[in-house]
């Protein structure tokens, strides 16, 4: 033991007790041989006690807690037995009834009154309220991380480790089967599957990017310890950077949605086979409408057939023409089947739409009864449109047709071009004030041969036709009706821009004389002309031989481009080439602009199912065309145009 001299000395030497009692910290003196213990001044205001006040080690006892006795008096034993510092935290109760925390440290030192216990106290109750309210915390939020369904993690990016998961994480990352988390094990990157390592080292990269105060999110699939595959989408923040202020750690809250993954692919496949069942539903309400219309067809060609077997002179004459109805009404369906279908070919264009719907108001008005008024109403300055020219034609026509059929007794059909206000698309609204129609007609109305006028001759292919060519130029369709108070149909393009309007291109010209004009060139005196016939379809060719043969043409038949071109090596010339558009092997644009390469005025005529606009760039200029099915006498007229028109020039030149 040290041997200071008295206990007061001890305490006034540099006036320990001050310097000391500035920071809050007590002296205290128990004189082993007297049981006497000296207090400082701020022990005694710690305590509440009056300064100077006599205190023996059984005062201080009484004002300890009963639980705490047997630790202080082993303390003290211990103390003067080994002379080793020690230290107390105990719970104090004063004269006023106040209960706070002391924490004591002291050692044995040796004085002249003996052995003597020295050392500090300092209130202590605040320290341990915080940890008290620190711990509570804590606590409560090990219960959160515990019960969360969701992975906590801490990410160390050196060693790809877990630093800390909580129990979430444990179905997720694995378990060693106590129960412990998985800490320490590099097993993060090894589980994430090898197609989405990439698209995870992006996103630390991009975390680097971005420095601390912000998240991200990425989803990615792992293997799990199982061996099952699961989605986890998760949301990181930086922790830690290392010395060259880069990211070391990150902390992140992840979830698994494999279930939702799943969910979704249920939903898309159940999805896609309600669209097959649509689509086989959809080709039924096609096969049983064609097969009605052709059916009816057939009917009127067996009829009017039968009379020009039977009849006499004129009204074999009369069924002929009735014929040839029949088959004008044969083709008018297959052009909107092949239009609905898809089979049509478009070729877009960049168009006016307030040209053309100009152009248009002199045929749409004669399509009107007279009772009916038609209001048209087009923006001043053009309104450009990425689209197929006839499809958008066809539109317009069908809207307005329909907009007719709606007035019984006469009334107002509208017709407005304008600019969205809102997305800038290129407007078009067409508007009755007819009849209307029920919410169960609305919800059918554009589904093919769904028509209100079967007994009138309505086809139901209509508004099928232009919500597929709407559809098919990127646009969008809605209608608005009310019984007894009309119909509004309007249908939106996006607009094209200057730079696209720049690239419009019109393709090589088509020419296809009006056919009343070629039905009046039929009449002429056939000379003897060379044709070259290209048709892969037998029954086609084989009548089209017999046609222009009967009417004093050389007929040279062929199937194939190729076999044509086989034929033609060293020999002369044709007056003109007769070829469908659509062959197999080369296409008889192909064709025509090889023939065209050896012999360049080379009369040129092009039959195909399709319209002219799906085929005119593939032709070369001047070629004529005509629309499958077409009568004998207009492809005789413009076989005979087509030779003409090349003589004249050549005679020109």
């Amino acid at each position: 033991m040290t041997t200071p001299g008295t206990v007061l000395d001890l305490w006034a030497s540099a006036h320990l007790p001050d310097v000391l009692g500035s920071a809050g910290v007590g002296l205290w003196a128990f004189e082993l041989a007297s049981q006497r213990v000296h207090w400082s001044r701020i022990a005694y205001e710690m305590h509440r006690i009056p300064p100077a006040t006599p205190l023996s080690y059984v005062d201080v006892m009484r004002m300890s807690d009963p639980a705490d006795h047997a630790p202080m008096n082993a303390m003290v034993e211990r103390a003067c037995r080994s002379g080793e510092a020690f230290e107390l935290e105990n719970q104090v109760t004063d004269p006023g009834g106040r209960t706070f925390w002391v924490r004591s440290r002291g050692k044995l030192i040796d004085s002249d009154v003996g052995p003597v216990l020295l050392g500090t106290m300092i209130d202590v109750t605040a320290q341990r309220e915080t940890l008290a309210r620190y711990e509570q915390q804590r606590a409560f939020v090990d219960r959160l991380l515990a019960t969360l369904p969701d992975l906590v993690y801490v990410l160390d990016l050196a060693s790809g480790q877990h630093v800390f998961t909580n129990r979430g994480a444990l179905d997720v990352l694995g378990s060693r089967g106590d129960g412990a988390a998985v800490v320490g094990e590099p097993q993060f990157h090894t589980m994430v599957v090898d197609e989405d390592r990439p698209l995870l080292e992006a996103h630390i990269e991009r975390m680097q990017q971005i420095g601390p105060g912000r998240a991200l999110s990425v989803e990615y699939r792992i293997r799990d310890p199982r061996g099952n595959t699961r989605w986890i989408q998760s949301r990181d923040a930086w922790l830690e950077s290392d010395e060259r202020g880069e990211l070391k750690s990150l902390i992140g809250v992840a979830r698994d949605v494999t279930a939702t993954r799943v969910a979704e692919q249920e939903r898309r496949a159940l999805e896609e086979q309600l669209a097959h069942q649509q689509r086989l539903q959809v080709i039924g309400q096609l096969a049983g409408g064609i097969a009605h219309d052709f059916n009816n067809l057939l009917m009127a060609l067996h009829g009017f057939l039968d009379r020009v077997e039977s009849g006499d002179a004129e009204r074999r004459v009369e069924a002929l023409e009735r014929m040839r109805d029949v088959l004008d009404r044969a083709r008018r369906l297959t052009t909107k089947l092949t239009t609905f279908g898809g089979a049509q070919p478009m070729h877009p264009q960049t168009v006016d739409v307030v040209a053309l719907v100009g152009g248009l108001q002199g045929v749409l008005r004669e399509l009107l009864d007279e009772r009916i008024a038609f209001d048209v109403d087009v923006a001043a300055p053009p309104l450009w449109v990425v689209l197929d020219p006839t499809q958008l034609e066809q539109i317009v026509v069908n809207l307005v047709v329909n907009a007719r059929d709606a007035l019984h007794e006469g009334g107002t059909i509208r017709l407005r071009v304008g600019r969205d206000p809102g997305d800038g698309s290129v407007s078009l609204r067409v508007s009755d004030d007819g009849v209307g129609m029920s919410p169960e007609v609305q919800g059918k109305v554009f589904e093919p041969f769904f028509t209100t006028r079967a007994s009138k001759g309505g086809t139901g292919l209509g508004l099928a036709i232009v919500r597929a060519a709407v559809r098919a130029a990127g646009g969008r369709i809605e209608l608005q009706s009310s019984l007894g108070e009309g119909t509004e149909i309007s249908v939106w393009f996006p607009s094209a821009d200057a730079e696209s309007r720049s690239r419009g291109d019109l393709g090589a010209q088509v020419v296809a004389p009006p056919r009343a004009a070629a039905a009046a060139a039929g009449a002429e005196p056939a000379p003897s002309l060379r044709v070259l016939l290209v048709e892969d379809d037998v029954d086609v060719r084989e009548s089209l031989v017999l046609a222009l043969r009967s009417r004093g043409f050389e007929v040279e038949p062929h199937a194939s481009a190729e076999s044509a071109l086989r034929e033609l090596e060293g020999a002369p010339a044709p007056d003109v080439l007769v070829t469908d558009g659509n062959l197999p092997g080369r296409s008889g644009g192909e064709l025509a602009r090889e023939l065209r390469g050896r012999w360049p005025q080379l009369p040129v005529v092009v039959l195909s199912g399709y319209e002219a606009s799906a085929t005119a760039n593939a032709l070369p200029e001047g070629a004529r065309f005509l629309g499958k099915p077409v009568p004998v006498r207009e492809l005789v007229a413009t076989v005979r145009s087509a030779v003409a028109a090349t003589k004249g020039l050549a005679a020109t030149r």
